[in-house]
């Protein structure tokens, strides 16, 4: 068992330039073959949340999916993981993904950002995404496409006119807030949500100018929707799910997801499991992920809910249990997390989806469902390449 010291010194060793900020699509509307996809439906297809589609698969890997928040492969690993989780995405149909490159600091932003880079430098199965045309060309050529993002934007403290240097480097979406307040406004873990700073909108109008994607994810309610009313553009909310289905101080109530909606953005579902499930085990089901699809849907329309799975460090799969219990413990003694909101490993994300290598079993799940090949379209890309075009060109 080990002391606080030890404890304190496993931070030091592995963390302190590790996690700050952050631990923590839809597929282009296409003409799609299969109109025998409900009678070829095989029985022996077993998939947790099935029995699916046979040919669902195939669907999937016709459409553009972009997962809106992907920490786990913008986090430098403190030791050797138990799988590469490049190759999890590459292996599970995600064309796009939103990395988290962002930390407390600029020193130790640019130090994930070097470790992207780099990675991407030496692996020509990666694709840095900078434009729309980007997009396709990973789709085209089967790589597996980069977007650069800030949760939060600590690194523009000293600066905010840097966010155009971060633009060119392939900054491609911003939050303004983690957990706690920063210079730019009160994060979902503050018990006083005073709202956006002027700094705040300050920041909003350069990440305008700059056509950044600007992110209420994780902000406070009020500091949520200042930014919303404050964006001369569309505002998502990248990884953010519906407090009305669960009661969870990340999730937003009903007015946030409305108010992202009518100014036509979008809200990504996140399979973190507190943020979807009230199992104690900590092992949401398909059927949650799903209902929390359903409930937004119902909430706002299909043309206003992406997918913003939140894969991250830490969680089952990806490095030993104790390792992310250590992690955890990191976290809650740096005041990222409360223990209320977060609660301790081991995290497992929906069974079917546990893992970046099966995400294309959500589509199964959706057609299942009876969602159209269109509706899902929309769902894992469409709606985000349209809030791309829009705000990037």
């Amino acid at each position: 068992m080990k002391n606080n010291n030890e404890k304190k010194e496993f931070s030091r060793r592995y963390f302190t330039k590790l996690i700050a900020a952050g631990a923590l699509g839809s597929a282009i509307s296409v003409s799609l073959p299969g109109s025998s996809l409900w009678a070829q439906e095989d029985p022996k297809l077993t998939q947790p949340g099935g029995p699916y589609p046979k040919n669902f698969r195939k669907i999937h890997d016709k459409l553009i999916s972009i997962d809106g928040a992907a920490p786990l492969l913008g986090i430098p690993p403190p030791g050797k993981l138990l799988r590469d989780p490049w190759d999890l995405y590459k292996n599970g149909g995600a064309d796009i993904v939103f990395t988290t490159v962002s930390s407390s600091s600029l020193e130790s932003t640019m130090d994930y950002l070097t470790y992207v880079a780099k990675h991407m430098a030496k692996d020509s199965d990666t694709l840095l995404i900078k434009k729309v045309a980007d997009i396709h060309e990973a789709k085209k050529t089967g790589k597996l496409g980069i977007v650069y993002q800030f949760q939060p934007p600590n690194a523009l403290y000293a600066n905010i006119e840097w966010a155009w240097f971060f633009k060119q480097a392939g900054l491609g979406i911003c939050q303004m807030t983690y957990n706690q307040k920063t210079d730019f406004g009160y994060g979902s873990g503050e018990k006083i949500d005073n709202g956006l700073t002027q700094k705040g909108r300050d920041l909003i109008k350069v990440l305008d100018e700059a056509n950044i994607i600007v992110d209420v994810a994780h902000a406070g309610v009020k500091t949520a929707l200042d930014t919303i009313e404050a964006g001369s553009r569309i505002v998502v909310c990248s990884h953010g799910n519906a407090r009305s289905v669960i009661n969870s101080d990340r999730n937003y109530p009903d007015e946030v997801i409305k108010a992202v909606a009518q100014k036509g953005g979008l809200c990504g579902v996140a399979g973190w499991p507190p943020f979807i499930s009230t199992n104690k085990d900590n092992r949401p089901s398909m059927d949650d992920m799903i209902r929390m699809i359903d409930y937004m849907v119902n909430l706002v329309g299909i043309d206003h809910v992406g997918i913003g799975m939140d894969y991250m460090l830490g969680q089952a799969g990806t490095m030993p249990e104790k390792d992310a219990l250590d992690l955890y413990n990191y976290l809650v003694e740096k005041g990222d997390w409360s223990p209320k909101t977060y609660p301790p490993p081991p995290w497992h994300y929906p069974e079917g989806i546990d893992l970046p290598n099966s995400m294309y079993n959500l589509t199964g799940a959706l057609l299942a469902r009876g969602y159209t090949k269109q509706d899902v379209a929309k769902i894992w890309g469409g709606n985000w390449l349209r809030i791309m075009g829009e705000i990037w060109g």
